[in-house]
């Protein structure tokens, strides 16, 4: 069933794009998550939504609102060409309203993501028990849907943001 779940996320493309991160301050994944989806969205021309778990809404929303005004992103060649500064202000403006917050355990779309979650869980720090069953392997599945240019350093080439 694990696989299955997987593989219907991987086949829907039209409607899914994965963009993770193991970065374990989740705030910090948060932000650079915030930032490639808004980037992502203007790259397709879009805009989008967030449905997030329940359990930080009020840091998520006070964080999502203050990048929508002051959101300093620093130069990937060490200054800004243009300005010739170390970082440039880049509000976020693809994500449409607040985040929406969802319990896991009444909303599909949220346990399609919890599934995705753990499968990148047992490739980052696989366990025996669940090893013995492919699942360190499983994130691989989601390769079609994976946005790349979230992390072009990313070692297995899957755009994890660590």
């Amino acid at each position: 069933m694990f696989r299955k779940m997987l593989k219907f996320v991987a086949d829907h493309g039209r409607f899914f794009k994965v963009i993770s991160s193991v970065n374990t301050d989740e705030f910090f994944a948060f932000d650079r998550i915030i930032n490639r989806i808004n980037r992502t969205a203007e790259a397709y021309g879009q805009y989008t939504i967030l449905i997030c778990d329940e359990g930080q809404e009020v840091q998520f929303t006070r964080r999502l609102r203050k990048m929508r005004v002051h959101n300093p992103i620093p130069s990937d060649r060490g200054v800004w060409e243009d300005t010739g500064a170390v970082t440039k202000n880049m509000p976020v403006s693809r994500i449409l309203e607040d985040p929406f917050f969802k319990d896991s355990s009444t909303s599909y779309f949220v346990q399609l993501v919890d599934f995705c979650a753990y499968a990148l869980l047992r490739m980052e720090k696989p366990i025996p028990s669940r090893t013995k069953f492919g699942y360190d392997k499983m994130y691989e599945i989601l390769r079609p849907v994976c946005v790349q240019e979230c992390n072009r350093k990313d070692p297995r080439k899957l755009g994890i943001i660590r």
